[in-house]
């Protein structure tokens, strides 16, 4: 493995394991941020929600959009989105600004997940050194979820919830001031089309699903919101 390669592979591993501790950094820290910002008890989950639901809801979509704009191109983007919405999100004084902030990480989320794991790809040769980086961010990314829990615990008791958003922010800055240096882009296929009827009809079908998983852990798989959304959901799949 060169050296070039070696850093492309922390680069890449760095913004994986970021987003995978995303997900769960507020766990602990949500009867805080109720407190602080004026949540109710009762819309505390919305907090993971709207992370979830931008997640897995647009990552297919955006995948789509990495290959026909180019995968550098959306993953630098997407990193601006992160480390801006963290920014916002530590400075959120009411409850409206901080699940726009997490609503946006999400799309940050579901923006640079697939543009990184094609430029890993992309970056190694098939062989070995692939398949040895493909297993790092796998392994790196299922710590980032245990890990996340554990350091928004840590840090809301030594400092504040906030800084479960403003760790981020470095991490982008360093992530876009490096990544154009070292990672190349590939030739977006012009002649491919966007099919947005069929990515807008699997986003919203996975978004339905998403939602009703949810929120079914706060009321019970037999509410009415529930089994709509889930009915919805796998019917705007199907016709997919």
């Amino acid at each position: 493995m060169t050296g070039r390669q070696r850093f492309v592979l922390v680069l890449l591993l760095t913004a994986g394991f970021t987003l995978a501790v995303d997900f769960s950094v507020l766990t602990v820290a949500l009867p805080a941020i109720g407190a602080d910002v004026g949540f109710a008890l009762g819309n505390l989950q919305w907090i993971a929600t709207a992370f979830a639901l931008c997640a897995a809801g647009c990552t297919l979509l955006f995948g789509r959009v990495a290959d026909l704009l180019g995968r550098r191109r959306v993953f630098l983007a997407g990193m601006t989105l992160l480390g801006v919405a963290s920014l916002a999100g530590g400075l959120a004084v009411s409850p409206a600004m901080l699940l726009a902030a997490r609503a946006a990480q999400g799309l940050a989320t579901a923006a640079v997940t697939p543009a990184a794991l094609a430029l890993l790809t992309t970056s190694f040769p098939e062989g070995p050194l692939r398949e040895r980086a493909l297993g790092l961010n796998g392994s790196l990314m299922a710590a980032g979820f245990t890990a996340g829990a554990i350091l928004g615990g840590v840090l809301t008791d030594l400092l504040s919830w906030r800084w479960a958003f403003f760790l981020n922010v470095p991490v982008a800055a360093f992530v876009l001031l490096a990544a154009p240096r070292v990672l190349d882009e590939h030739r977006p296929d012009r002649r491919a089309k966007a099919d947005l009827p069929g990515a807008l009809t699997v986003t919203l079908g996975l978004l339905a699903v998403v939602y009703a998983a949810t929120t079914a852990g706060a009321r019970s798989w037999g509410d009415p919101r529930v089994l709509l959304s889930l009915a919805a959901g796998v019917v705007l799949l199907g016709l997919f």
